[in-house]
């Protein structure tokens, strides 16, 4: 296991221009005075009482709560243990947060959200059975991340995190990390824990300026460690989960531009545009050319929901139909 090093002066000094992705309210009611720019969440740990009521109030809501018959565990892989779950999570709820403590003697600890195709039946895993990936395609560089956290102890706490590490896709996740030592000079999003609830609220856009090589694919199959924790080896240290999901607005007739880079493709609520080019084409994941054009204009509004990769020329753009 690497070590941890402490923060340089440097880090420590630009940690106050990263309070911006911190908030001190983590309930739902500040996501939601956002109003069209909370209208769709992916819900991966927040309590069943504030799910239902998104619902009613008309969100769209991908339950992704922890399932191990749907594939989706927390898995503990070494050096913690089971913390003290007894206080309220966010908005007062008593279900839906995740406690955890480092244990003594350990060496090192670690744990991580996961996402696979193999289905799990108490506890054991089902030979003949696989379950589908999660629906991600819908997710740009405007999604928003929200976790919660705080924690148990006197000891300062630090946590360093790997988000949204794809099976798929290599060396293409997010690290950032909460508190004032830095687990390999991960970027500090958030002051050190303290026993109230606080929250990150992050796009993925500002997380790939913070870390660049972040590069998340939507997928319609995603699998992998959706958010992977290391935390300070302080044995007895507790901390807690609560609150994760992403969230983002109604994307304009249902187009979400994904990836953009520095390409002349114009994409609007019906059309895909290229000044200039004679010829454009629309493009699946697999790679199946699914409409072509000899013009500059292409349009994709009655294509189905997924994403798609838009060219022209030598210049592409992917963009998610929804």
């Amino acid at each position: 296991m690497k070590k941890f090093t402490l923060l340089t002066a440097m880090a420590l000094a630009a940690t106050a221009a990263n309070a911006q992705y911190t908030v001190e309210d983590a309930g739902i009611a500040k996501v939601l005075d956002k109003g069209e720019n909370a209208a769709e969440f992916y819900v991966f740990q927040l309590d069943p009482i504030t799910v239902e009521n998104l619902k009613k109030e008309g969100k769209i809501v991908h339950d992704y709560t922890l399932n191990p018959e749907l594939g989706r565990n927390l898995w503990i892989w070494n050096g913690l243990i089971g913390g003290d779950g007894s206080m309220p999570g966010v908005d007062f709820q008593t279900e839906g947060y995740v406690s955890l403590t480092v244990a003594p003697d350990a060496g090192w600890a670690g744990g991580g959200f996961n996402q696979s195709h193999d289905a799990r039946i108490g506890g054991v895993e089902n030979p003949n059975g696989t379950c589908p990936g999660m629906d991600l395609s819908g997710v740009n560089a405007n999604t928003r991340l929200h976790l919660a956290f705080r924690a148990s102890g006197t000891a300062s706490t630090s946590l360093g995190f790997t988000f949204m590490d794809d099976d798929a896709v290599k060396d293409a996740n997010a690290h950032f990390c909460i508190g004032p030592n830095a687990y390999e000079n991960y970027p500090m999003v958030a002051q050190a824990i303290t026993d109230e609830w606080q929250a990150i609220d992050i796009s993925f856009a500002d997380l790939k300026k913070l870390w660049p090589s972040f590069n998340f694919t939507p997928s319609n199959d995603w699998c992998g460690n959706y958010l992977a924790f290391h935390p300070a080896y302080i044995p007895g240290q507790s901390f807690n989960f609560d609150a994760f999901y992403l969230y983002q607005a109604k994307s304009e007739a249902g187009v979400a531009d994904i990836e953009s880079g520095n390409f002349d493709i114009i994409v609007t609520g019906k059309t895909a545009n290229a000044t200039g080019a004679s010829s454009m084409q629309l493009y699946n994941l697999a790679g199946q050319c699914v409409k072509s054009v000899n013009g500059s204009t292409i349009g994709i509004d009655n294509l189905p929901a997924g994403v798609y990769v838009v060219k022209a020329g030598n210049n592409v753009r992917k963009i998610a139909v929804k």
